[in-house]
């Protein structure tokens, strides 16, 4: 989720492990295997847990990611900035990414899932922008570009070897 909280206004989500709060700028939130992830694009973030045992202050440039485990805190790259502006524009990029991950992101977009048919292909190394919706051209670099084999069958895309 994208947000933009104004100048002079705050920002109060309340998620699973405790309260976030967003002042003055840009953020973009994700929910992943259960912890929710922000990136402080521009402004400044305080995260209070549950239990008011922590309190974090993320600025500009920092990711803060919140689990069960504990917040952590970290600068985060400029493929991660990339990345999670990219969706907002209906694009999805990777750069260095294991062709598991990169389908496991495509097919939060897709309802035709792409499935990888043997389990050594998910650590193949991939990179590029496609549009989220449309997996043709992503499909067509793995046919063309590595000589994996593209099959659509029973309302899945299946690659193999």
């Amino acid at each position: 989720m994208a947000l933009v909280v104004a100048p002079q206004v705050t920002c109060q989500l309340r998620a699973k492990f405790g309260l976030l709060r967003l002042h003055s700028g840009r953020f973009n939130l994700r929910l992943r295997d259960g912890a929710l992830g922000l990136l402080v694009l521009h402004g400044r973030a305080e995260y209070v847990a549950r239990d008011h045992q922590a309190l974090v202050v993320a600025q500009t440039g920092q990711s803060l990611r919140m689990a069960e485990s504990g917040p952590m805190l970290r600068s985060f790259s400029v493929h991660e900035r990339d990345s999670s502006l990219a969706w907002q524009n209906g694009e999805i990029l990777f750069q260095g990414d294991s062709l598991g991950n990169a389908v496991a992101e495509y097919n939060r977009y897709l309802t035709q899932k792409i499935v990888l048919v043997d389990r050594d292909l998910a650590n193949i190394i991939v990179g590029g922008r496609f549009i989220s919706t449309d997996p043709d051209d992503f499909l067509e670099s793995l046919q063309y570009g590595l000589g994996l084999h593209i099959i659509r069958q029973g309302g899945g895309i299946f690659v193999a070897h």
